[in-house]
């Protein structure tokens, strides 16, 4: 993806992010020997199916290239493991992200 559309996609997930309510999704987490933010995985997650990614790796991938710019707009810090990823999301309540899914859908519809 080129640099011009990152930009764009980073600038769309800013003015959006607020919407989404990440900050609501419980952390099911222990706080011992985490080195993620939820918001920030979720954000990264988020970026990456926006972008096309097909796996967590490529999502790594992605967040590895992602521009100074580009990441202080979306919060996230440096390059983010897959594994990571994985394991985060694993852990997750569906019905928590699907109800960050809702709200911004409901959002856009206004």
């Amino acid at each position: 993806m080129n640099a011009a559309k990152i930009r764009r996609m980073a600038g769309l997930l800013q003015a959006r992010l607020p919407e989404l309510r990440l900050d609501l999704v419980l952390d099911p987490r222990k706080s011992r020997g985490k080195r993620w933010e939820l918001s920030s995985v979720l954000r990264a997650v988020l970026v990456g199916i926006m972008a096309g990614q097909k796996s967590l790796r490529e999502i790594e991938q992605l967040t590895d290239e992602l521009s100074l710019t580009a990441r202080r707009k979306l919060g996230i810090k440096r390059r983010l493991p897959d594994t990571s990823i994985r394991e985060t999301l694993i852990r997750l309540e569906q019905q928590e992200l699907r109800g960050c899914l809702h709200r911004v859908v409901q959002a856009a519809n206004r």
